[in-house]
């Protein structure tokens, strides 16, 4: 059987076509290959090298990272430490402050009892308080004892009127300069009980302590204006029951309780005034 012309020109083109591409494959030297392969492996062997590169940066970045970290906080607690180390000074130099303030004053109070009080002053005193209820003065001590009941309106710092009188007598007493220049402490004490200040509106409560306190510096301020004494010469407080001498199971024994006391304890030698004989 005779094929087609056609057929047979095209098997003949597609083995021609086969035949050229088995050549060509066969053109390409074996070299090549061996280098191709060879690149291969080097790029392989790099990216295996810069990964492990890459681990060892970010095993790197991770340590620094908890280094900055922990200096953070290293940073932090020496801080708090710092501040703590300052309060803690500056504790020292409040309390450095206080205990020299605290000497200089013990150190003027031993020289003003290194200058007795004069007797013309300690005579005067005894003159005032002698005949006057609720008044006592003890020359050996220099303390005079008023009655509070005599000098302020029931549980308050207000005087009364005939305290008025009572204190400008008492201010008689320092008519000479020498008198003026004695240092003096005025305390005020109250009894237990709760007591309201005049000057505390209805709503408000009084303050523990203060009501001994504000009749002292009321006392004190009387005296200054009328005896013309420095303020500054005359220091105050105030005490509570708790520092009473006496108990208070009776009416009579929180009114003695309820007392201001004038403590004169002299002279300072700095005043330039000597004491009397």
């Amino acid at each position: 059987m005779v094929e087609p012309s056609w057929l047979s020109r095209s098997a003949r083109l597609a083995a021609f076509g086969l035949a050229g591409l088995l050549t060509g494959c066969s053109v390409v030297p074996r070299s090549r290959l061996d280098d191709c392969h060879k690149l291969s492996q080097t790029l392989e062997a790099d990216k295996a090298r810069l990964n492990d590169n890459l681990l060892s940066l970010r095993s790197q970045h991770n340590d620094l990272a908890q280094r900055a970290d922990d200096d953070a906080r290293r940073l932090l607690a020496r801080d708090d430490e710092v501040n703590q180390l300052r309060g803690t000074v500056q504790a020292y130099q409040d309390e450095r402050d206080q205990l020299a303030a605290d000497y200089a004053r013990v150190k003027g109070l031993l020289q003003v009892s290194a200058n007795p009080v004069s007797t013309s002053l300690i005579q005067r005193f005894e003159g005032f308080a002698k005949g006057r209820p609720g008044c006592e003065f003890n020359p050996l001590t220099g303390v005079l004892t008023l009655s509070s009941d005599a000098l302020f309106e029931p549980g308050s710092d207000q005087l009364k009127p005939t305290a008025k009188p009572l204190l400008q007598a008492l201010a008689a007493s320092f008519q000479d300069s020498r008198a003026k220049d004695v240092r003096m402490l005025v305390a005020g004490h109250t009894e237990a009980s709760s007591v309201r200040q005049a000057s505390l509106r209805e709503d408000e409560a009084p303050a523990p302590g203060h009501l001994s306190l504000d009749r002292a510096t009321r006392i004190r301020d009387r005296l200054a204006v009328e005896a013309q004494i420095d303020p500054a010469r005359i220091e105050v407080a105030g005490f509570e029951a708790a520092e009473s001498l006496m108990d208070e199971s009776d009416d009579a024994s929180r009114t003695r309780n309820r007392r201001i006391e004038i403590h004169l304890f002299g002279v300072p030698p700095t005043s330039g005034a000597a004491a009397g004989p």
